[in-house]
């Protein structure tokens, strides 16, 4: 399988986990609006999960990007994200999230069209 030079979420730099989970525009535009809402204390569950979280929708789109042609959307990223988040709360991997709706919590945090 040939590898394409320019890594295909963000048409810039070659591709490497730190350009993806950290560097790529694309993730930036994710995790912006998170850190932010974080800074200010909008949020308090827990940060480790919330990072996996963010980090495993990102590597799921990458791969829809790469393997099935869709198009690069941080907005269809963060949605995942509020998406896989409420689910991940029903199984109970936010602990003792003191948010009735990880999900809400999460979707609060994304970039809004």
């Amino acid at each position: 399988m040939q590898h394409p030079p320019r890594f295909l979420l963000c048409d810039q730099d070659g591709e490497t986990i730190a350009h993806l989970l950290l560097g790529c525009v694309v993730s930036r535009q994710v995790w912006s609006p998170i850190l932010h809402r974080w800074q200010h204390g909008h949020a308090c569950i827990d940060l480790f999960t919330v990072i996996i979280l963010v980090w495993w929708c990102v590597w799921k789109h990458r791969n829809a990007v790469v393997f099935d042609g869709l198009t690069p959307c941080a907005q269809s990223i963060s949605h995942t994200i509020a998406t896989e988040g409420e689910a991940w709360r029903r199984a109970g991997l936010f602990g003792d999230s003191p948010f009735d709706d990880v999900g809400q919590v999460v979707d609060g945090w994304v970039l809004r069209e």
